[in-house]
């Protein structure tokens, strides 16, 4: 059973039965060999720094958009034949060459996000960097797509509001090797591959596009199902290899546990309790304890109603992760912890 078919199976039992415990287990992603070698080249490729610095290209690249387009194509299937890294390569480009236009966005001023403005100006939003990294794959003769929808933790233009209705974006799905995957350049800085070829069970769970075909999953969620899911990024697998949540029913949302097992002992997660009212992080730590082959159980009780974030925050030896994390709005809230 897979992970998708698995959290229906959760969903049923939540709903139908709302009074019975369900594991909704996550494991390490499993996508094509030559994808996940892809991602794991954490560095620029080489092509992508000559392509982003190169004098001649950059005034080409502000005189005429579609010969620029051409031209960074052109030197990176030169580059190499694999089309994995000719998609890599691109995406490398993007995150080199575009700056996120906060400025635009905070001020609720977007401008157009057609190739010359984007070129000419090197800052961009979700659609921007969505529209150039398809134009890459389009002049490469690679199958790519734009998609809409809406994320979690991401391109909110009204506000803080936790209202997932409000947090529109844009992304990307390729084809290689007769296999598509999402790709998401605005999400990924350069040195990062994060959301380049991610496992699509995982990257369900936390974009929800408007066309429910580009879930890639073989039984796509609703928006509802979306709703209720964790919301994990990709991430998360570096620090544990088995998560679990095991909700209880609707009258107890405010109290239930998670099962995890680390990777090692260099590589950990901890929860960060965010008060969506307050906007605060709660001076909160779960209960932990064993659970059974290696796994930890962390139990949350929250005492007071209101809307919160349970943020799962990867740690190693030299950084903190976002790994994502779980909503809730608890109306019956524990009686203690």
């Amino acid at each position: 059973m897979n992970v998708h078919e698995l959290l229906l199976k959760a969903h049923d039992f939540l709903f139908t039965k709302p009074t019975v415990a369900v594991a909704e287990i996550y494991r390490m992603p499993l996508s094509q060999k030559r994808a996940r070698s892809c991602r794991a080249r954490t560095f620029v490729e080489a092509t992508a720094e000559d392509i982003v610095y190169s004098a001649l290209l950059n005034r080409l690249r502000k005189k005429n958009s579609a010969k620029y387009v051409h031209a960074v194509a052109r030197a990176i299937c030169f580059s190499t034949l694999d089309p994995f890294l000719r998609i890599k390569t691109a995406h490398d480009v993007a995150g080199l060459l575009l700056e996120y236009d906060w400025e635009n966005f905070l001020a609720n001023t977007i401008p157009p996000q057609s190739l010359d403005h984007i070129f000419r100006t090197g800052k961009a939003v979700c659609e921007g960097y969505a529209n150039v990294f398809k134009a890459f794959c389009d002049e490469m003769k690679i199958p790519c797509e734009k998609v809409s929808g809406y994320v979690w933790g991401g391109c909110k233009s009204k506000g803080e509001s936790n209202d997932i209705k409000e947090a529109s974006h844009a992304w990307n799905i390729v084809c290689a090797a007769g296999e598509w995957y999402p790709v998401d350049c605005t999400w990924d800085k350069p040195n990062e591959t994060e959301w380049l070829f991610p496992e699509a069970e995982y990257f369900a769970l936390s974009h929800f596009p408007h066309n429910s075909a580009q879930q890639l999953l073989k039984i796509p969620y609703t928006f509802n199902e979306f709703l209720i899911l964790p919301h994990l990024f990709p991430n998360i697998t570096q620090y544990v290899s088995h998560f679990s949540r095991m909700p209880h029913s609707e009258e107890q949302r405010g109290q239930f546990e998670i099962e995890y097992r680390c990777v090692n002992r260099n590589r950990w997660i901890d929860f960060w309790v965010y008060d969506e009212n307050d906007k605060r992080i709660l001076d909160f730590e779960p209960s932990i304890s064993r659970g059974n082959a290696g796994t930890k159980r962390a139990r949350f009780a929250i005492t007071e109603r209101g809307k919160y974030t349970v943020k799962i925050m990867g740690h190693n030896r030299y950084k903190i992760d976002n790994c994502g994390g779980i909503t809730l709005d608890v109306r019956y809230p524990a009686r203690s912890v």
